[in-house]
């Protein structure tokens, strides 16, 4: 009987967490008092304050932030604090949205996480300042990635292959 009622308190939180409407200040009082579990559900809070989102952006469990990081309506500010956040799983989060902008796929593309390169290199909106950043890298892993890659463009698949020195087969396109 005791699991039940721990249960149902644990889902009620959750459900506050996700759906109550709180202010910002009652939202930042209750957020020492979070566990990990419960602050990853207030990173996926819709309208989700960005003072909040910059407390979740530091805190000390990386799971939070990597469960912020993948917020559609990511802040700007808050991007920029998770963009040198010190796990890699997070700024990996980050290297694979879709809306990712440019300036944010330059710094990732100065990552020295290969994880974090390789997860950028496949990422389908890749600018293309972005993708010679990558290829200026000389890494032959991350090129691998950019080589897989639908959307690299002509100029970077040109330097790719002038700086590798390999050349296509006569009569390829």
């Amino acid at each position: 009987m005791d699991t039940m009622r721990e249960l149902h308190k644990t889902l009620s939180e959750a459900a506050r967490l996700l759906y109550a409407e709180m202010s910002e200040e009652e939202l930042e009082r209750a957020l020492p008092q979070l566990n990990v579990d419960q602050k990853i559900l207030l990173a996926k809070r819709d309208r989700l304050p960005e003072k909040i989102a910059l407390l979740l952006a530091s805190d000390p469990s990386s799971e939070v932030r990597i469960s912020l990081a993948g917020r559609q309506d990511l802040p700007q500010r808050v991007m920029k604090v998770l963009l040198s956040d010190p796990c890699f799983a997070v700024r990996r989060r980050l290297a694979r949205r879709r809306d990712l902008p440019v300036e944010a796929q330059l710094a990732l593309a100065n990552d020295w996480n290969h994880f974090v390169l390789w997860e950028l290199a496949s990422n389908r909106n890749l600018f293309p300042v972005a993708q010679r950043a990558l290829v200026l890298r000389g890494d032959y892993e991350v090129w691998g990635e950019l080589l897989e890659n639908p959307a690299l463009s002509a100029e970077a698949k040109d330097l790719l292959f002038g700086l590798s020195g390999y050349q296509l087969p006569l009569g390829h396109p």
